[in-house]
This record gives structure tokens, C-alpha cells and sequence, in this order.
């Protein structure tokens, strides 16, 4: 995935967001390879456990949010925030991954020129589009999927602002 993610533009600077984040182990692996700031996002006291022990292994700041995803998602737009890229790995096989994608159209806490990669299980569909978000990747390894996700070029991003 990091390969994928440094093939398309370096994660040198960027703020990532790491949904339904378990043990922090993308977000973290992220900060190891350039990113600036992580925030982390899991509703489970033990994930949070978890993700503040493992930054502090690996020797890495971070903020851990200890709410559901769709709450959090609306916190952090109420902030402001934006991030250059979003990890999205919920749960396989309880339907969060479009809901969760519709969310984070709606609550714009995606810069314009940002990516999510969304993880998911071999029997869960997941579809070419949602909202202005487009699959531009799509991997299979194991019986993980692998989508990175971008938005739409608009003509007004072709001409004015690039993605």
C-alpha cells in the first residue's frame, strides 16, 4: 500500500486521518515514512489503548480520538481540519465502508487534492464510485482489498486547480 501511496506523490508533509484505526498501525507507519501529523479515530477504549502505547513504542505524537468514526468525522469538520490523506479499514463485513466515504464527501475534511485508501474483505463489494470519490486502484492481497480512492476531476480542476 505504502509503495502504491509513494508512487503517486510523497507522504512528506501530509496529514492523515487513520479510521477505525485498531492498533494505529497505518496511521504510525505513515509518520515512519514522512507523514507530519497523524490523527487517530476508534470508538474502542482498548484501540485507544492500544494506539497510544503503540506511538509511544515507535516514538510518535499523535491524536487518538476515542468516539464512532461518523462522530469524529463531524468533530473534526466542526474544527476545521483537513488531511491530505484519509486511511479508512473498518470492520470486514459490516457495510461502513460507503457510509463512511459519503461522510467524509460530506463533511469535506478531505483536501481537494487528497486520497483515501480504504481497506475491505474479499465478499464485500465495494463500488467504482461514491459521491465525487473514483477507485483508481483496486489490489487484492490475501483476502484483503486494497481501493485507493480519489476525487473526480471536475473541468475546474483540469483548468484551475489540479489534483
Amino acid at each position: 500500500m505504502y509503495s502504491i501511496l509513494q508512487s503517486r506523490g510523497s507522504l512528506t508533509g501530509l496529514t492523515v486521518l487513520d479510521l477505525f484505526a485498531g492498533t494505529g498501525g497505518l496511521g504510525i507507519e505513515a509518520l515512519s515514512r514522512g507523514a507530519s501529523a497523524a490523527v487517530f479515530v476508534d470508538s474502542s477504549p482498548a484501540a485507544v489503548q492500544a494506539i497510544r502505547a503503540n506511538l509511544t513504542a515507535a516514538g510518535f505524537a499523535g491524536e487518538v480520538i476515542g468516539m464512532p468514526v461518523a462522530r469524529a468525522l463531524r468533530h473534526l469538520a466542526d474544527e476545521g481540519r483537513r488531511f491530505g490523506g484519509v486511511f479508512l479499514d473498518p470492520p470486514y463485513g459490516q457495510g461502513e465502508l460507503v457510509p463512511t466515504l459519503e461522510r467524509l464527501e460530506s463533511t469535506a475534511v478531505l483536501e481537494d487534492a487528497g486520497w483515501v485508501v480504504a481497506e475491505h474483505g474479499r465478499n464485500e463489494d465495494l463500488p467504482e464510485r461514491v459521491g465525487v470519490f473514483v477507485r483508481r486502484l483496486h489490489r487484492c492481497y490475501g483476502e484483503t482489498w486494497i481501493a485507493l480512492f480519489t476525487r473526480e476531476r471536475t473541468a475546474e480542476t483540469i483548468h484551475g486547480n489540479p489534483e
